[in-house]
């Protein structure tokens, strides 16, 4: 049985993405320091409610992803509020984190809400393009997760249409950084912001490169697949976009993009 989840954010503060691994819905606030202008931050509330099932068909379990730290985003506490037991967890291949819900029968027949709040501290991210690239090894990568974005996934092949979009526009480059910029032109230059219809939004990158539209799923799905075909690392990435200046209010949606 299919269920709709209606999330909503509110956020405290603002700039750059909070890498959630995450799903939309949301809405902000904000309480920037203008005395570090490289330093944003932030207050989410991420609420989602899951809607009476008269007959939920079986157990019931709904996955949240939560908030990450890393080197340019540190984490404060993190508040969960449910009538429904949970747990927390990470998954075994990227280690993203999230909590799962178990609802009783009764529980998912009559609907439940989860609250999250938390805060974090969003650093500036500056990377130098070329040494990032430059120190990367395309035939054996010595970090593992490197290797990984290396390879195809399900919806992102590495062969066939996409390898030969990859070698037609990266042919006579000599450095990774030309074949990636070279990569990006063609992506943009091509696929069309376009949400209309089927199929777009499920980062089918052979569907991306037929239709030439999409949402930032496909363009990435697109992009990412003729990195990798390229021997160039690339990964998907997703979390919230918070506009440069506004303090508080919706965030309508996700955004993705790619990195290494």
């Amino acid at each position: 049985m299919t269920r709709r989840l209606m999330p909503f954010l509110t956020i405290l503060s603002a700039l750059a993405a909070v890498g959630l691994a995450a799903h939309p819905g949301r809405m902000l606030t904000a309480s920037a320091s203008s005395s570090e202008a490289a330093t944003r931050s932030l207050e989410f509330t991420y609420q989602v409610h899951f809607p009476a099932a008269e007959y939920p068909g079986g157990p019931v379990r709904l996955w949240i992803p939560l908030p990450q730290a890393d080197g340019y985003q540190d984490l404060g506490s993190l508040h969960i509020e449910s009538s429904v037991a949970h747990t927390q967890g990470r998954d075994s291949e990227y280690k993203n984190a999230f909590a799962i819900f178990k609802p009783t029968a009764q529980q998912a027949a009559a609907g439940f809400d989860v609250s999250l709040r938390f805060t974090a501290t969003r650093h500036e991210h500056k990377v130098a393009l070329d040494g990032a690239l430059k120190n990367v090894s395309a035939t054996s990568p010595a970090d593992p997760m490197l290797r990984r974005y290396l390879e195809p996934d399900k919806l992102v092949p590495l062969n066939g249409t996409i390898a030969e979009l990859a070698k037609e526009h990266t042919t006579g480059d000599t450095t990774q950084l030309e074949k990636a910029r070279h990569i990006y032109e063609y992506v943009v230059s091509t696929m069309r912001y376009d949400k209309s219809g089927e199929g777009w939004g499920r980062g089918d990158a052979i569907w991306a490169c037929t239709a030439k539209r999409g949402n930032c799923t496909d363009f990435h799905s697109l992009f990412i697949g003729m990195m990798r075909a390229s021997g160039i690392p690339a990964r998907f990435e997703i979390g919230f976009p918070l506009p440069e200046g506004k303090t508080e209010g919706d965030i309508a949606g996700y955004h993705c993009w790619a990195g290494i």
